[in-house]
């Protein structure tokens, strides 16, 4: 078990129970998942309503990543230190070089700074809902599953969960499951020519260049330098945005579906919905523009 586990710490994969024996859940696998059931609060799909819980439960912001007889790998992610304070964790793993080990906190130090809500209490009644029982008997670890949950909080950004574990209750009449959960979207990684919902890069230069009210549909915006070379400004191919993307503008979740290119590294964003997430604000010029969602590369 000890060289099983030492291969799975390595991978970041999963060992899991699988009928009678165990499986090996590598990382790759983990990458994209499919939804296997979307579940509806408004049907009675759901036990109770939903709680998320946002806390520092898997907080990391530091990663020091060792080899087994080799070097060190150390990653730290600056604004959350700053925001935080330090929660530094640490990983032997026995991968066949030094290469890999700072590639490995990163990504750890990713997934502990992920501001995601946990959903540790999603209950299902099969009593009640039996059309589920199919889906729940063809569950592999990890399987994904995506809720409607119908809160007012969570608008624009509904669960999109993984199902960690779970404690599932029967007896003649009720037969009951409690999931725990983390956020799905962790595990979004960027494909090659993929322009979806997470396959384009962000640009973090991008602040607007003028205050903008909750209901202004063009967004003056503009891409900045460093060390005085301009960085690249968001392409404005045409048709390349208009299944509509989101951005995040201030915190505020905007729909944007073209982009007209200004003089110099001006550009203006074209809106066709403010305040997605359930809130539309007034924003001040310099405010930070970028993706709701961004590409991530896969460890």
């Amino acid at each position: 078990m000890a060289v099983l586990q030492s291969c799975a710490d390595t991978d970041y994969g999963v060992i899991s129970e699988r009928s009678a024996g165990l499986e090996f859940i590598p990382r790759a696998a983990r990458w994209n998942l499919a939804t296997t059931v979307t579940i509806s609060k408004a049907a009675g799909q759901i036990a109770r309503v939903p709680t998320p819980v946002r806390d520092d439960q898997k907080l990391r912001n530091k990663w020091t990543i060792s080899r087994t007889g080799g070097g060190t790998g150390i990653f730290q992610n600056d604004a959350s230190v700053a925001k935080n304070g330090t929660w530094e964790d640490s990983a032997a793993i026995n991968s066949q070089d030094d290469s890999v080990l700072v590639n490995h906190a990163a990504w750890r130090v990713y997934y502990g700074t992920s501001t995601r809500l946990r959903w540790p209490n999603v209950g299902l009644n099969f009593a009640r809902s039996p059309s589920l029982v199919q889906a729940w008997r063809q569950r592999r670890y990890g399987w994904r599953l995506g809720i409607t949950s119908g809160l007012l909080q969570v608008t624009g950004n509904e669960p999109d969960l993984i199902v960690e574990g779970y404690q599932a209750s029967i007896d003649p009449d009720i037969w009951t499951v409690d999931l725990n959960c983390t956020d799905a979207r962790v595990w979004a990684a960027a494909v090659t020519d993929d322009t979806g919902i997470y396959g384009r890069a962000d640009n973090e230069y991008c602040t607007t260049t003028a205050s903008i009210s909750a209901t202004d549909l063009a967004i003056p915006i503009t891409t900045g330098q460093v060390q005085g070379v301009n960085m690249p400004k968001w392409d404005n191919t045409a048709g390349l945005w208009s299944g509509g993307v989101d951005f995040n503008i201030g915190g505020e979740r905007v729909t944007v579906t073209s982009i007209t290119n200004g003089a110099g590294q001006a550009q203006t964003l074209n809106v066709t919905a403010r305040g997605v997430n359930g809130y539309a604000f007034t924003h001040a010029s310099g405010t930070a523009v970028s993706l709701w969602n961004p590409a991530i590369v896969a460890l």
